[in-house]
């Protein structure tokens, strides 16, 4: 996986859309990103500014994705977790990104409803 920080926004692609690449941007910051991944990234679903850098979450199938990237555009940290849907949950309840970085991840089960718990990455990565 290679983030690939970009500076100029107009020359951000938008077209097409590509399971292998995510584009995200922080307008206020003046910066863009682009995602490369050897295996489906799936649907963005949220870009949020957190200590580290910018952590960006994917929404695939059965999976859920999480990448951290550094202000810099360096991947500090890519974790998969499983995204169980035993009863629905709405994707956009599902995750939540703490102040300092961290992941929770709700999903549910036969036996109830799992909560998984990722650490940030240490430092900014830059």
């Amino acid at each position: 996986m290679l983030g690939d920080k970009r500076h100029d926004s107009e020359d951000f692609p938008f077209e097409g859309q590509d399971p292998f690449i995510a584009h995200s941007a922080d307008v206020k910051e003046g910066v863009a990103y682009e995602v490369h991944s050897a295996s489906p990234l799936g649907v963005l679903t949220d870009f949020e500014g957190i200590p580290q850098g910018y952590m960006l979450t994917f929404s695939l199938g059965d999976r859920i994705r999480a990448v951290w990237i550094s202000p810099a555009g360096v991947v500090q940290k890519d974790i998969t977790l499983p995204k169980g849907t035993y009863s629905e949950i709405n994707f956009n309840g599902q995750t939540a990104v703490a102040q300092d970085g961290s992941l929770y991840v709700i999903s549910s089960t036969s036996q109830g409803i799992e909560v998984h718990y990722v650490k940030p990455p240490t430092g900014r990565g830059e």
